[in-house]
């Protein structure tokens, strides 16, 4: 994993290097210190990269404001306090992997680690990182905060998923109430269907989940950079 961190004291630059120590399987990307702070953090959300401020919260919320877009394509971003005593995962804590990223960091330096999201601190079922963990694009996204919604008030939530799909997450909590018909019923809470057959009617479902059906690489010695592929990949994966 790659992550954009930068640091405004002595103090955050010695943080930092003790991260490097305490996750190595992170590679770190620093900003230097003359470089332009607003400039850098667009860099890391046009590459979809997690960015770490060491510094106060309010710094982090004014520097990526103009960059901020949607839940489903932002970068995650954190902040920790330069002694490293909190970890606080600030945006696209759950598809974009922030709340997981500052559980990783807080627990290899002993620091807290200041989780908000309701599902999170209720303990309740998550449905964005069900998708994520189980290689599913989330189409309607609306959606969420009314599936969130309902975990949160205990409602038992509805199932169904095509029989065509594999879902690799098997541990479904209570609250989900799998539908078994291998044809799909009039409505669902929590549809999970093939693209090819899905159109989105409201009256069809509260959420519409479709797996993703293509995987894309690069050698590492074809000289290309992430703006080449990315235009190759647009063109013709449209």
């Amino acid at each position: 994993m790659i992550v954009c961190a930068c640091f405004f004291t002595e103090n955050g630059k010695l943080l930092l290097s003790r991260l490097k120590s305490k996750v190595p399987e992170i590679t770190w990307l620093v900003r230097n210190t003359d470089e332009n702070l607003k400039d850098w953090a667009k860099s890391a959300f046009d590459r979809h990269l997690p960015l770490l401020f060491i510094g106060a919260a309010g710094i982090a919320v004014r520097t990526i404001a103009d960059f901020v877009n949607s839940k489903l394509e932002d970068s995650p971003v954190l902040v920790m306090d330069e002694k490293g005593q909190f970890v606080i995962p600030l945006l696209s804590g759950h598809v974009g992997g922030a709340n997981g990223l500052a559980a990783l960091i807080s627990s290899r330096i002993n620091a807290q680690n200041v989780v908000t999201t309701a599902t999170d601190v209720e303990q309740k079922f998550a449905v964005d990182v069900f998708a994520k963990n189980n290689g599913l694009k989330i189409v309607n996204k609306d959606g969420i905060k009314q599936i969130s919604a309902k975990v949160l008030k205990n409602e038992k939530l509805t199932v169904w998923v095509n029989p065509e799909i594999c879902i690799k997450d098997k541990n479904v909590p209570e609250s989900l109430s799998l539908i078994m018909e291998k044809t799909k019923p009039a409505y669902a809470d929590i549809l999970i269907d093939l693209p090819r057959s899905v159109q989105l009617k409201e009256k069809d479902c509260t959420l519409l989940l479709v797996p993703r059906l293509y995987c894309a690489g690069i050698g590492c010695k074809k000289g290309k950079s992430f703006e080449d592929l990315r235009a190759f990949l647009e063109a013709n994966f449209d």
